[in-house]
């Protein structure tokens, strides 16, 4: 490994944590090659399906529950929590399993 202080090296501690470290000097060059060593293709396309994934734990438990006894009812309903917990996958379940799945 060269001198870091220089940085004359591109490489550091390459699969032990860190990707790449990039000379300013030369940073259009190393850094369109350090993205393409990592990047996916831009024609790789992941497409998840908007339901709730199945869990084992009480908690969920309670949600499927919860999810059973609004859907029973023609009563609204606030879904509050943080981000990327899955409120939008369990509005979705609710209005699947309601009366009004076949309604806007």
């Amino acid at each position: 490994m060269e001198n870091l202080n220089g940085l004359d090296t591109i490489e550091v501690l390459q699969d032990h944590g860190a990707v790449a470290v990039v000379q300013r000097r030369a940073i259009d060059k190393q850094l369109v090659e350090a993205v393409g060593r990592y990047a996916k293709p831009e024609n790789t396309v992941i497409v998840l399906p908007n339901e709730l994934i199945p869990r084992q734990s009480e908690a969920f438990r309670k949600i499927e529950q919860s999810i059973r006894t609004i859907t029973a009812t023609n009563a609204n309903a606030i879904i509050f929590g943080e981000c990327g917990t899955g409120k939008e996958q369990i509005a979705e379940q609710i209005y699947r399993h309601s009366s009004r799945a076949q309604k806007p």
